[in-house]
């Protein structure tokens, strides 16, 4: 009986320690500020987000590819919410951020006929983080910060819109926000 609590604490343990690791404990919190002005480099997609990955890691080949450009931020925008559409015709733009750097080559860009870029417009948004700690890190970061942003959307009477992930594993966070509607 002495090691079946012990194998079980043990298991306890690891589990709580592995969802501390991974922010599961961290309090979600929102700030509105005006943000937005980067450059998106994407491709558009439709079917399951969680093929979005794939897309980026397909746009930042292209960029290294054709221009020697490397993909410092992936990001993501999605139009739609999942378990409101089917997931084969779930909308969103995926891809990277130009560096402010490569700013320049925006014309030069604009001719790809794999790649679609545009400017990012500046609005208000509401904005959270999460850790970035590996892979799995996109999958818990939305169960945490979708489920109290709706929260955050009713309470302030705000219509839900299309949201944004910004991917920065350089700065070990992913950076979720969404344009404020008001209802």
């Amino acid at each position: 009986m002495k090691t079946f609590f012990i194998i079980f604490g043990t298991f306890i343990f690891l589990v709580l320690g592995t969802a501390f690791y991974y922010g599961m404990f961290n309090k979600v919190n929102f700030i509105e500020k005006s943000i937005g002005g980067e450059v998106l480099v994407y491709q558009e997609m439709i079917g399951d987000y969680k093929q979005s990955g794939s897309k980026i890691d397909i746009v930042s080949q292209e960029l290294k590819n054709n221009f020697n450009l490397d993909c410092q931020i992936g990001f993501g925008v999605y139009f739609d919410q999942p378990g409101q559409v089917a997931k084969e015709k779930l909308r969103s733009e995926v891809g990277c951020l130009l560096s402010k750097e490569s700013i320049s080559r925006f014309d030069e860009i604009s001719l790809s006929k794999d790649l679609k870029i545009r400017r990012n417009p500046v609005a208000r948004n509401i904005v959270s983080e999460f850790p970035y700690r590996n892979q799995i890190s996109y999958f818990l970061g939305p169960l945490k910060i979708y489920s109290a942003l709706n929260k955050y959307l009713k309470i302030h009477n705000y219509q839900a819109a299309p949201s944004m992930e910004l991917y920065d594993s350089q700065k070990d966070r992913i950076e979720y926000r969404m344009v404020v509607v008001e209802k």
